[in-house]
């Protein structure tokens, strides 16, 4: 079984845990995997004791909006990053200015945990991993550049042409370390297949920011492109996918 779908069931790891009790194999990571990577912030606790940088976060749990308030005696100053902890695609995820800002951002955020984090300015990376038979290996690493917002937001992802995703042809230390994090991470996390982890650089440190264990597949999705860059069609990805189940 390949799963292809995104959010509840599937990328939080339901169907994969359902799939174990018919006993059937399945393409990509185990539930737990996917159960772990979907939590950010649990994700973003694993990841730091590797000792790779994370934007300083304040958690809020669902259901305890009083806390918002708080979370401006513990982060720095403004902007910050206010985005849910389990959603994808970058829904409700925000920049905000100010206090008002902040409290609009969080409202919009229902039935999940809240994440106010640090804004990590400078450049956005996303880094492919894949598994095959010889271990894992990084795909040619996309850096995004926004067109319209000051962030890649939903509409920044869905609503361009692409012109904003741009592979990191030259800086090749910038690319080695991107590289070797994201293949540590994947070992670490014990991920099966492909999976997607983005990034930012303030031109000093990397900072993660999470990890996507079903990266779309579509003719706009990041994988794809990478995958293609290295001159490789969907059939050795079908196979990749299936050598390691």
């Amino acid at each position: 079984v390949i799963p292809m779908f995104h959010g509840m069931y599937g990328e939080d790891g339901q169907i994969t845990a359902f799939l174990d009790t018919l006993g059937y194999k399945y393409a990509y990571s185990p539930f737990a995997v996917h159960s772990l990577c979907l939590d950010k912030y649990q994700t973003n606790l694993f990841v730091s004791e590797m000792r790779i940088k994370i934007p300083e976060t304040y958690f809020i749990p669902q259901g305890e909006p009083d806390k918002i308030q708080h979370s401006l005696l513990y982060l720095n100053s403004f902007p910050y990053i206010v985005k849910p902890n389990r959603w994808g695609s970058s829904i409700a995820t925000n920049k905000v200015k100010s206090e008002t800002e902040l409290t609009d951002a969080c409202s919009l955020i229902v039935d999940d945990d809240i994440l106010i984090q640090e804004c990590i300015e400078g450049r956005e990376f996303t880094v492919g991993v894949y598994l095959d038979s010889q271990g894992y290996h990084s795909l040619p690493i996309i850096e995004i550049k926004t067109l319209h917002q000051d962030f890649f937001d939903y509409t920044e992802k869905y609503q361009t042409d692409g012109s904003n995703e741009v592979f990191l042809e030259w800086e090749n230390d910038l690319q080695k370390e991107l590289g070797f994090i994201s293949v540590a991470i994947a070992k670490m996390l014990h991920c099966r297949g492909v999976v997607r982890i983005d990034y930012r650089y303030d031109g000093k440190d990397i900072y993660f920011l999470e990890v996507n264990t079903i990266p779309g597949f579509t003719n706009a999705s990041l994988v794809p492109k990478m995958w293609k860059k290295l001159w490789k069609n969907e059939k050795e990805f079908v196979e990749m996918l299936m050598s390691n189940n």
